[in-house]
């Protein structure tokens, strides 16, 4: 029940608009699950509140450090980023349909040019084909973050 407690609290602290404290609520989730994988229910409370730390983050992070934060609670270890790379896409679709076109690219950006897996750069592609159908994205700060990906990533797809 301490698991679900948490992750309780971190909705109440998301719909108070608390987004800080909602992130460390959800971060406790996820770090409990951590510890006690084998308990009943913990692989789907962890699962749901990675999703619903990437919505907290996209109210109280900031793009430029969301790869290392959300490391930190992917699960991933060693080289392997896919869960890492699929909170960062979610975060991306999150700022995106919020309104936050620039906080998206600059994401984006930053993920190809510090941490551009394959991975990683084909996620980063998906994302810039969605940019490009969004008409409120400026066409012009799309096609600079665009290049900067195309650079980063040459060679990785």
């Amino acid at each position: 029940m301490w698991g679900y407690a948490h992750y309780k609290l971190g909705w109440v602290y998301f719909k108070l608009s608390d987004f800080a404290t909602a992130l460390a609520e959800f971060g406790k989730v996820v770090e409990f699950g951590s510890q006690y994988p084998t308990l009943p229910g913990t692989s789907a409370l962890v699962r749901e509140a990675r999703k619903d730390l990437v919505q907290a983050y996209a109210r109280a992070g900031r793009p430029e450090v969301a790869w290392n934060f959300l490391r930190r609670y992917s699960g991933d270890t060693g080289s392997d980023d896919r869960h890492t790379v699929a909170m960062l896409s979610l975060l991306a679709k999150t700022y995106q349909q919020s309104g936050q076109s620039r906080e998206a690219m600059q994401l984006i950006e930053d993920v190809a040019t510090s941490h551009g897996s394959q991975p990683a750069c084909q996620a980063l592609s998906r994302l810039l084909g969605e940019l490009h159908r969004d008409s409120s994205v400026p066409g012009a700060a799309l096609a600079r973050t665009e290049d900067r990906v195309r650079a980063a990533c040459s060679g990785r797809r």
